[in-house]
């Protein structure tokens, strides 16, 4: 069922047993949602994550889409099940998202809007393979580091000087169309 909640404050959240389409306005140290029995739940952050933020849990969520992370650090340390990441917008200065559960094997992530900015992904344990989405990224002169992905794919279009993974490798981005 749809749910949609507004406001700032910490909320907790029980799906049901199909597949829940949950909508918040922030996330906070305090939220608390968990997705229920469905096999295709699915969070959707439609403000923006404009502080550091650990949510106290997130469960039985299949998809969590984040539309706009500012310059913050988001910490999935008790997210878990969740198996897609979609960020629409990250904002210019620096983006982190570390913990991510090793359930999650792909990664959307979408930002055209500035041309300095420094994104970090790190997983908290090695999924066995991930795919990491890219629609028009622009980091410019900033960078972008991923670590602990395993074996990675990546698919789209990054517009940057550099990206580095774990395991002292850095590669040379040539901006295409």
């Amino acid at each position: 069922f749809p749910v949609t909640i507004r406001g700032t404050g910490d909320d907790t959240i029980d799906g049901g047993a199909g597949n829940d389409s949950i909508t918040i306005t922030s996330l906070t140290n305090g939220d608390s949602i968990d997705g229920g029995d469905g096999s295709a739940d699915s969070l959707r952050i439609t403000a923006s994550v404009s502080t550091d933020t650990t949510p106290s849990g997130i469960s039985n969520v299949e998809t969590l889409r984040i539309d706009s992370l500012g310059s913050v650090t988001l910490d999935l340390t008790k997210v878990s099940t969740v198996k897609t990441l979609q960020i629409s917008s990250a904002h210019s200065g620096a983006t982190t998202v570390k913990s991510i559960p090793s359930t999650v094997t792909s990664i959307s992530l979408a930002d055209s809007t500035t041309s300095s900015d420094n994104i970090g992904l790190s997983y908290a344990s090695t999924p066995a393979s991930s795919t990491l989405n890219l629609d028009a990224v622009r980091i410019g002169t900033g960078t972008m580091t991923v670590n602990g992905a395993g074996t990675l794919t990546l698919n789209g279009l990054l517009t940057s000087d550099w990206v580095s993974t774990s395991g002292g490798r850095t590669y040379a981005i040539v901006t295409g169309k």
